[in-house]
């Protein structure tokens, strides 16, 4: 999906007849917004929603309401997310679109991962996975089989994830897919790591860089260098750590992906913390969580108030790290609430 992101070009599309072609213009608005700011997303989001019910477009309040439950996904709202995705499967049903249906299991199916529900994780991939077989839609047969290693991975299946990862890497060989096999390869980098042969893990997240150099793919270049600098950190090899964050930092800032820098200052400030350089710690901490309470993305906002906290133990100042772990405690259990 891509439109024009000026205020010029947004103006344009609020100004424009009331139609279908305006339905999906807001839809891929929503879309493009989702890592530059939430309310924006939403907001676009919302417009379309409103407008497809206003023209009775059905598949454009489908695709509303899915658009909308991703930025809710993102911003850990899991309750209101599987409301929009359950709405937009009535009608998709109703539509006899078995693609969107198979897209919307998939999506139930991220969020059931996210909330530890991994059985039910897996057979919302699973019945994703058997429709796009029927429909022989390859990319997305590639995409479910990534999808369903990385449950059996967070299950602790790691050679059933394995399995599944290799099917993933040769299905897309198979198609010539090279943004599938750079995002396989990261994956199966984050199941090495997590089995702990980290000699395995830079190996697999090297190769991810490197393809995703070559198709130049920001956000996987981004990703792989945050990942492998989180092996470097847990090797104490804090040197190396630091660059590759520090690279990290800057596509994501280059790109606008306020999660991604949230989440990255965050890493640079344990960094910091751990080389007792205390005052770069902080500031790099504290625009983490700035960013993630600005963006809503609760994630990074937890990441960043244990890092703070941890940070001031470190420097002697326990009330202050008491006041941040009772922040962190409080929105931690907010969250599992919602959910």
């Amino acid at each position: 999906k891509s439109i024009s992101g000026s205020n010029e070009g947004i103006l344009k599309i609020l100004n424009s007849p009331a139609d279908t072609n305006k339905v999906k213009q807001l839809s891929d608005l929503c879309w493009n917004y989702r890592f530059k700011s939430a309310d924006s997303a939403l907001f676009f989001g919302k417009q379309a929603l409103q407008l497809a019910m206003q023209i009775n477009f059905q598949k454009g309040i489908a695709q509303a309401y899915n658009d909308l439950a991703i930025i809710y996904i993102d911003k850990a709202n899991f309750r209101s997310a599987t409301n929009y995705l359950n709405e937009a499967m009535k009608i998709r049903v109703q539509l006899k679109d078995s693609a969107g249906i198979a897209a919307l299991y998939n999506k139930l199916g991220i969020i059931a991962q996210k909330q530890g529900r991994l059985k039910d994780a897996l057979q919302n991939q699973i019945d994703a996975l058997k429709i796009f077989q029927s429909l022989k839609l390859d990319k997305l047969i590639g995409h479910s089989l990534n999808n369903i290693a990385i449950i059996h991975q967070n299950l602790g299946n790691h050679e059933k994830a394995l399995e599944y990862h290799q099917k993933a890497l040769e299905f897309r060989s198979r198609l010539n897919d090279k943004e599938g096999e750079a995002t396989s390869y990261g994956n199966m980098a984050n199941l090495y790591a997590r089995m702990h042969d980290t000699i395995q893990s830079i190996h697999f997240y090297e190769k991810a860089i490197a393809l995703s150099r070559e198709l130049k793919k920001d956000e996987l270049i981004s990703a792989n260098l945050s990942n492998i600098g989180n092996i470097y950190m847990a090797r104490k090899n804090y040197g190396k750590a630091l660059n590759l964050f520090n690279e990290s930092l800057q596509i994501k800032e280059r790109i606008g992906d306020s999660k991604g820098i949230s989440s990255t200052l965050s890493r640079i400030g344990m960094v910091y913390t751990q080389t007792q350089k205390y005052r770069q710690a902080e500031f790099a901490l504290n625009r983490s969580l700035k960013l993630a309470r600005s963006h809503a993305v609760v994630e990074e906002e937890l990441s960043a108030l244990l890092s703070l906290a941890q940070l001031k133990a470190h420097t002697q100042e326990p009330d202050s790290s008491f006041i941040l772990m009772n922040q962190y405690i409080t929105l931690r259990d907010s969250v599992y609430d919602a959910r």
